[in-house]
């Protein structure tokens, strides 16, 4: 309240990396105001707040305690939805292991490195001053300078014939963290929604479909890209999207092409985890977890399925992030 008294008549739009002040703000000279909060005060130490009851039967709470404290399984939501899935430890690390021990996306590391990715993330702005303003520097600069080991995890896709697991990397407080929220949001962010292919949801969707006249005989293809985000080859995927960067917003640019570059390398070839104890880098791809990997993933797929598409049939249409494609009856299938 003291503060919307101050700042009153003074509304700016929040900085896009806005860094929470510790400031209180002392009491104001309006009468009004500060016998307003004392009243306030006064009625919220009168409120009696009693602990609710629970409304399971006491073998209910029994399971559920002893689910909490049974270390020898793993309870975790699918990968979609809300179902939970529960598995024995040892199957949900052998999981996430059958994934780690493709050397095609991943290679084992003796120890950490975060330290060294600590330190390039550092110069990368030492040496780049005018990258960003004030506000974004303090929030940058955020990041611990010990950062936390990133973690290794998969979920499962029981709706899939075999149930398998989605690899995800938790890089909360991560080296590159804040990096990849400043790439994400400030500059690819933009860039995706502008694609063509771009859905942001499913009402989104289902607006596309009632304004794309198709004949009576159209044929809704569905296509899925397996893996899609550990299958983009990472200079390529950095080339695409620096071209496409260049193409958005031609002679201004937030900041320069090498730097988008030199950022996407740092978040993409230091990608260092922990998974039981040991220690691997990815090595191709993108992971699912940080915070550009969906934009970054959406733009190359946007160019690859525009590219696909025009060699295909000129009056296909689509719709990515659930790769929708309407087409005219009668086209071979392998055209597509």
């Amino acid at each position: 309240m003291r503060l919307q008294y101050i700042f009153h008549g003074q509304d700016k739009e929040l900085h896009p990396f806005h860094v929470k002040s510790n400031w209180e703000p002392p009491v104001q000279q309006s009468v009004a105001l500060e016998s307003f909060l004392e009243r306030v005060r006064y009625q919220l130490a009168e409120v009696h707040i009693t602990r609710p009851r629970n409304n399971l039967l006491p073998a209910e709470q029994q399971v559920l305690r002893d689910l909490k404290t049974n270390t020898e399984i793993s309870i975790r939501k699918t990968d979609k939805g809300t179902t939970s899935v529960f598995m024995s430890l040892a199957d949900k690390k052998n999981e996430g292991q059958i994934q780690l021990d493709s050397m095609e996306n991943h290679r084992p590391l003796a120890e950490p490195m975060v330290e060294q990715t600590s330190g390039k993330y550092n110069n990368y702005f030492t040496m780049n001053t005018t990258l960003t303003n004030e506000m974004t520097k303090k929030w940058l600069c955020q990041t611990p300078n010990l950062p936390r080991i990133p973690t290794f995890y998969t979920v499962t896709k029981i709706h899939k014939p075999t149930p398998v697991g989605r690899p995800l990397i938790s890089g909360v407080s991560g080296p590159t963290e804040k990096l990849s929220a400043f790439v994400d949001k400030l500059l690819l962010q933009p860039i995706a929604q502008q694609q063509k292919s771009y859905l942001k949801d499913t009402t989104d969707f289902i607006n596309f479909i009632e304004r794309t006249k198709v004949s009576e005989n159209a044929i809704l293809v569905s296509m899925d890209v397996t893996s899609l985000y550990t299958n983009i080859p990472q200079e390529e995927g950095i080339q695409t999207v620096c071209e496409a960067y260049d193409a958005f917003y031609k002679d201004t640019p937030p900041i320069p092409t090498r730097l988008l570059a030199q950022a996407l390398r740092l978040i993409l070839q230091e990608n260092s985890f922990q998974f039981c104890g040991k220690n691997y880098l990815q090595t191709h791809g993108t992971a699912m977890g940080t915070k550009m990997g969906v934009a970054f993933a959406n733009i190359f797929l946007g160019k690859v399925g525009t590219e696909s598409l025009a060699k295909a049939h000129s009056n296909l249409s689509l719709g990515n992030d659930i790769s929708t494609t309407f087409s005219p009856s009668g086209i071979p299938a392998e055209r597509f």
